[in-house]
């Protein structure tokens, strides 16, 4: 992923869209287009699943120990 695209999945996330929040999520846990952060992966999964991500709902999410907290 480009730092471009990146940036742009970072400000619709922000605005609170659920399923860019929950790619935003996927980037940071495996590192793609930015430093891999465990801490902002959960953070980002969280958002998404509070906005009700269909792919959070449609998937069991593995939460690993370094998602709890």
């Amino acid at each position: 992923m480009n730092k471009v695209k990146f940036q742009d999945l970072l400000r619709q996330a922000e605005s609170g869209d659920a399923e860019a929040q929950f790619e935003l999520a996927a980037c940071y846990e495996d590192g793609k287009g930015v430093k891999q952060d465990q801490t902002e992966a959960v953070k980002w999964y969280r958002c998404a699943a509070d906005q009700g991500s269909a792919r959070l709902n449609m998937f069991s999410v593995n939460v690993t120990p370094w998602a709890k907290a």
